[in-house]
This record gives structure tokens, sequence and C-alpha cells, in this order.
């Protein structure tokens, strides 16, 4: 029990930390204006195009930032790997995402990634103070022309059409916490406790200085 607690102390005092930076920004996303079915919502403008002065990669396109907002965002979900080689011209997120049954659950993954990011021998080398998203932050990249999913795939490539996990509860029932849907990108709020079905998660960060 003793060292599960300074296990989880580590941990926090590592997602609280100044994020490890990488050294330098590579240029603007370049794909087309969106990568996206837009079937449904044609007619809504765009809200994430690329390419753009919003946002640009780093760590070998692994990371997205979003100069509007000042986070940096994981381009995959979390259980997905950054996978080269190219796919269409691009590279793109391998695998399957994780499915976390609970809140509790979706809040120590951020926490198990940190303490893997800030030793170099585990083979991991996306930096610290990774943390899961508020609702607002997460909303900020639900691309609203776009369907199942509702994001930008140019960005974040191979996501799930499926809820995602948010760092908000909600404040007339604290049973309960935001989550947002992929499919359409709108938020709802659902029990905290583990589910049958489970959610995903992806991780976000302050901007690191270059």
């Amino acid at each position: 029990m003793k060292r599960m607690g300074a296990i989880a102390g580590v941990a926090l005092l590592l997602i609280n930390a100044p994020a490890q930076a990488w050294p330098a920004e590579e240029p603007p996303a370049t794909p087309g204006e969106l990568s996206c079915d837009r079937t449904h919502y044609a007619n809504i403008p765009a809200t994430t195009p690329t390419p753009s002065d919003r946002f640009a990669f780093k760590a070998d396109g692994r990371i997205v930032i979003d100069r509007r907002t000042g986070l940096e965002w994981m381009r995959c979900s979390r259980g997905q790997t950054w996978t080269m080689p190219e796919v269409d011209g691009q590279p793109y997120c391998g695998g399957e995402a994780l499915l976390y049954q609970s809140w509790g659950d979706a809040l120590e993954s951020a926490l198990v990634f940190n303490l893997m990011n800030a030793f170099p021998s585990s083979g991991s080398d996306y930096g610290t103070g990774w943390r899961l998203p508020n609702k607002n932050e997460l909303e900020s990249i639900v691309e609203r022309s776009c369907f199942d999913p509702a994001i930008n795939a140019a960005l974040f490539p191979n996501t799930p059409s499926t809820y995602f996990w948010t760092s908000s509860p909600y404040a007339r029932n604290p049973s309960e916490v935001w989550v947002v849907n992929s499919v359409d990108g709108e938020a709802i709020t659902l029990d905290k406790s583990p589910s049958s079905g489970g959610r995903r998660v992806r991780l976000v960060r302050d901007s690191t200085p270059d």
C-alpha cells in the first residue's frame, strides 16, 4: 500500500511538472483542407482546417500543437501507435485504441504514461506533463463539419468513433463526468463508475517552449 502511494505521489509530481520540450516545431500541417466525411455537415464552415497557421507538428509528427489554445495533443488515442511506413502518403495511428472502463482508470492512464516517459530506458520518449483534457479542451479539437468521426483526420488519424473521457466532473451530479462523442462531437454526461463498453482517451498537455 505504501509503495502504491509513493508511485502515485511521483506520478502527480510528473503530471504537474513543466513538460519536457522538443527542440523545434515542424512546419504547419500540410494535408488538404479537411480529411473526413462531410456528407452530413458540408455546409458548416471548417473549424480545424489544414494547412493552417493554427496547427503545427512536432516530435516527428506524433504531437500536434494548437497555437490558438496553446495546447499540445497526442495525435493517437491511448493504445494506438504512431506508425511508419506511411499509408496513402501519410503516417497514421496504428492499432486499437484502449478502452478505459471507469473515470479513475482514465485519469490513471495519464499518470502511468508520464511515469513511462520519465525514464529514457522505458523506450517511450514523448516527454511528461500529459493529462486528461477537460471538456472545453476536448471540444476545441472537434470538427463540426465532419462526421463519424467529427474530427479532422489530417490532424488526428484513425480516431475511433466512440466516447472519450474528459477530466471535467458534472457539477449537478458528482457521480457523473463529461465525455465527448467523437461520432458527432457532442458532449454528454455519463457515470464515472465502470461501464460495460468503456471509453477512450486522448492526452493533452500545456505547450512547451522550444
